[in-house]
């Protein structure tokens, strides 16, 4: 018996980026943005709030982003980046920004970003 290799019944899984805690606030911020949207549509004036806490949430999106590690610089970055962009746009467009793509696009990045992972981390087996 000696010399055999053994493995362990289950291997360690690669951490997950996206989740926990702080993704989960970021989403809360992203779904509130997309209900007020809702609200702010209803008026002109508060249509331009809209856009106003648009560049707001993005920006701590972004932040977010950056401060989880999530790469830009692979061969999925230009797939993270649209995640991210085609939301941003629709997001300005008055009454088109009913559409809950914020957080449609945070789920959508999070699948992306954690596939990714698993795949690195089965090709290093």
């Amino acid at each position: 018996m000696e010399g055999q290799n053994i493995k362990p019944l289950a291997e360690p899984s690669s951490p997950k980026k996206l989740g926990g805690v702080g993704f989960y606030v970021i989403v809360m911020f992203a779904v509130l943005k997309d209900m007020l949207d809702v609200i702010e549509n209803l008026t002109i004036i508060l249509s331009i709030l809209s856009t106003l806490t648009t560049f707001l949430i993005y920006i701590v999106i972004w932040c977010y982003l950056f401060f989880s590690n999530v790469g830009f610089v692979d061969k999925f970055a230009a797939r993270k980046l649209a995640v991210l962009v085609i939301p941003f746009i629709i997001e300005l467009i008055p009454f088109l920004n009913i559409v809950p793509a914020t957080t449609i696009g945070l789920f959508v990045l999070r699948t992306i970003e954690n596939r990714e992972r698993v795949r690195k981390f089965a090709r290093a087996l």
